[in-house]
């Protein structure tokens, strides 16, 4: 997943990325990200503003260690001075991937980062949204698309669809990722808050009614073995496109074996 530059300062997050790199034998890949509002403002009472200019000021001061071994470094929101990496910087490249929702932070990932990371709850139409903004861009660097993907696995389809909902609505209580990711279902005023009421009390009744089963269907590989199948084989098609899977009420083991089918099919 992600690490966050408005919560660890980049140098603490450089540092740790080329040890990481280092122990791994190259191959440790860097996932950046903002976070989520309510993680940074209410959880942890931090600013949570300008938060472009941020993390374009922190992806490069990222680059700038784990590359050239930093120096000094005066921007608007950070500041490093004398930084490096001891004793020195990785002897290899340390791939960079950006997570990111919204378009303006989409065109950060596509112009600083080496990789985008698309967080669990996106919609398949927004995954091949990106994935086709990505071709047209025609970028001369390697770039990859990773689309985090809630999945849920059970013999009973509905309960697999159930246990998911709530980390659904979790998500979809966040202001836009909603009419982002669920755009063609016209959501109205008064479904929104409901959903954030719901999702407030924990109430799994109303939160079942409010996300529908072809909504979770959209947003999630949610089912039987077969059916979970079917989703991730609509994003194998997307060519750069990787998916990680984030289990929900899911026994390893049976993740285990949707891996191996998985990989099986599309080696």
């Amino acid at each position: 997943s992600i690490v966050s530059p408005l919560i660890r300062h980049p140098v603490t997050v450089a540092t740790a990325a080329s040890s990481l790199a280092e122990l791994s034998g190259g191959r440790f890949v860097l996932g950046v990200g903002a976070g989520a509002r309510r993680w940074v403002e209410d959880y942890l009472g931090l600013p949570y503003s300008q938060v472009l200019s941020r993390m374009t000021e922190a992806v490069k001061l990222i680059r700038n260690l784990l590359t050239d071994n930093g120096g000094d470094f005066q921007g608007r929101w950070f500041r490093a001075m004398r930084a490096r990496i001891t004793p020195k910087p990785p002897s290899h490249h340390v791939p960079v991937y950006l997570g990111a929702v919204g378009e303006k932070m989409k065109k950060l990932a596509f112009q600083l980062a080496d990789g985008l990371i698309l967080s669990a709850g996106s919609s398949l139409g927004y995954v091949r949204q990106t994935h086709e903004e990505l071709l047209s861009l025609r970028l001369s660097k390697p770039y990859e698309v990773v689309a985090l993907t809630f999945t849920s696995i059970n013999r009973n389809s509905q309960a697999a669809k159930e246990a998911l909902k709530p980390e659904l609505a979790s998500i979809l209580s966040r202001p836009g990722r909603a009419e982002t990711m669920l755009a063609e279902y016209r959501l109205e005023a008064e479904w929104f808050e409901r959903l954030r009421t719901a999702t407030e009390r924990g109430d799994k009744a109303i939160l079942s009614k409010l996300i529908s089963d072809d909504m979770v269907d959209q947003l999630a590989a949610a089912g039987t073995m077969d059916e979970c199948m079917e989703y991730l084989s609509k994003l194998a098609k997307l060519r750069k496109v990787s998916t990680a899977l984030v289990p929900i009420g899911t026994e390893i083991k049976t993740l285990f074996k949707l891996m191996e089918r998985f990989g099986e099919n599309y080696p």
